[in-house]
């Protein structure tokens, strides 16, 4: 917890804390820090746990991330979240609160005449002024990481084609019903998680398309570069573009995979350039099986809510 001093978020080795998430309860909630994932000049992300016996149930482990409000970082990436509720695919953050030297329980057996003295350690000490004012965002902590954690083998690699697949397929229903381009997708930036649905529907086209979970489903994150609202679709091409690049890039080491992509990689310039419409997204996905994994491609349904 040293370097959590330097960057003022921590007095001392005390590890405990207080936060004010309402997702969980009105009053501050004590959490428990237990890694210092990413610090810089802009942001200090935390993985932590609630310790509080009303909370600890739901969400117990949660990612703090918290930045300075004059970026309005923290604030943009808490406002593309909830523009992007109730899409699949996609965290959902649990808050976002200001944080003030305040945030911290105080202690009630203080006498009358008395100052006020903290329980325990608030998660911010910077001054509240304009300058060092800091937001919190506070969000689930995925167990599974990211496809860029993950050691991929020959026995999980069919399992790497489905999260691959429901990324592309998360990416496109987001566009078509919000704008939304993400701006960053790469694999640190895609987690990936337990699910016990069977099937995701993606409501892209007219007819949506039902596709297999392989029992897992993806969870897309860090919005500090995306936006919504856009209407040209020549751009959410090039973001699959670069996902599919930097896929090739980050896993070039898996000697399953055939790393010969040109024909993809040409095909998704050609549709950004000529603003293909986006039904053709299911084309795409045969491409990438094809040429980047020597498997059968993933077989996407028509959904049929009659037949459910």
């Amino acid at each position: 917890m040293a370097r959590l001093v330097k960057h003022r978020h921590a007095s001392g080795n005390d590890s405990k804390y207080y936060i004010q998430c309402q997702h969980w309860s009105d009053d501050y909630s004590s959490i428990e820090v237990n890694e210092l994932i990413k610090t810089n000049t802009n942001i200090a992300i935390l993985r932590a746990i609630a310790t509080d016996d009303t909370i600890r149930k739901n969400n117990r482990h949660i990612v703090v991330k918290i930045g300075r409000e004059s970026t309005h970082m923290i604030e943009h990436e808490y406002t593309i979240g909830l523009r992007l509720h109730g899409f699949s695919g996609f965290i959902k953050f649990l808050c976002l609160f200001p944080c003030f030297d305040d945030t911290s329980k105080k202690n009630t057996e203080t006498k009358e005449d008395e100052a006020p003295r903290s329980m325990n350690t608030p998660i911010c000490q910077a001054n509240s002024n304009r300058e060092n004012r800091k937001q919190v965002l506070v969000m689930p902590y995925i167990h599974d990481g990211s496809l860029l954690q993950y050691n991929w083998t020959s026995k999980t690699i069919d399992l790497l084609k489905c999260l691959l697949v429901h990324t592309m397929l998360s990416l496109a229903n987001a566009f078509v019903h919000s704008g939304f381009l993400h701006g960053d997708i790469h694999w640190g930036n895609v987690l990936f998680k337990r699910t016990t649905q069977q099937h995701i529907i993606y409501d892209i086209q007219l007819e949506p398309n039902k596709v297999p979970t392989c029992g897992f489903k993806v969870v897309i994150m860090d919005f500090e570069k995306s936006n919504t609202g856009n209407t040209d679709i020549g751009l959410f091409w090039e973001d699959l573009l670069f996902f599919v690049r930097r896929s090739i890039q980050k896993n070039k080491q898996n000697e399953l995979i055939d790393w010969e992509c040109e024909e993809l990689m040409k095909t998704l310039r050609k549709f950004s350039s000529e603003k293909t419409p986006i039904s053709k997204i299911s084309d795409i996905i045969i491409l990438v099986e094809q040429t980047i994994f020597k498997f059968v491609p993933i077989r996407i349904q028509t959904y049929n809510p009659n037949a459910d």
